[in-house]
């Protein structure tokens, strides 16, 4: 794939029906060593094999497009990039956008649970890198010059 990941699910006979369409056409459906979730657990890594080949040549977004046009279940797993871009996230204020202290937009998670009648928001970025190592350190024991050393770089 194009660096993406997908997770599929075909947990009953079903959608596995559907998914072995989709990726081998109706005589891989109808095939009886894949028929019953029995029998696709024991051919399980051919059925692997297969649905490997099919999705190394297609991007996530195809992929992702044809898995909708043929009602199967699966889905991109996000990483940080693509959570930080995700726009229903945004919209629903899973992720926020603050202001770094040169300007920057910093996007960063929004308060997650939301309550209807407790309004509560991310109020800043945090203390900068390194803002709070010398009193850790103090109260971790180490002595003074020690400090000064490590926190003068």
């Amino acid at each position: 794939l194009d660096g993406k990941y997908i997770a599929v699910s075909a947990a009953n006979d079903a959608t596995a029906a559907k998914l072995l369409e989709m990726i081998g056409g109706p005589s891989l459906r109808d095939d009886p060593r894949y028929s019953t979730t029995q029998a696709r657990l024991k051919g399980l890594h051919e059925i692997y094999a297969i649905l490997d080949k099919w999705m190394i040549e297609r991007t996530s977004a195809q992929v992702q497009a044809e898995a909708e046009r043929n009602d199967v279940v699966l889905g991109q797993i996000f990483d940080a990039s693509d959570i930080a871009v995700d726009e229903h996230l945004k919209s629903r204020g899973s992720i926020i956008e603050m202001a770094g202290a040169d300007g920057a937009k910093v996007p960063m998670p929004g308060v997650i649970p939301r309550v209807p009648g407790w309004e509560q928001k991310v109020k800043n970025l945090g203390p900068a890198l390194g803002a709070d190592s010398a009193a850790v350190l103090a109260v971790c024991g180490v002595d003074a010059a020690t400090i000064a050393k490590v926190t003068a770089a």
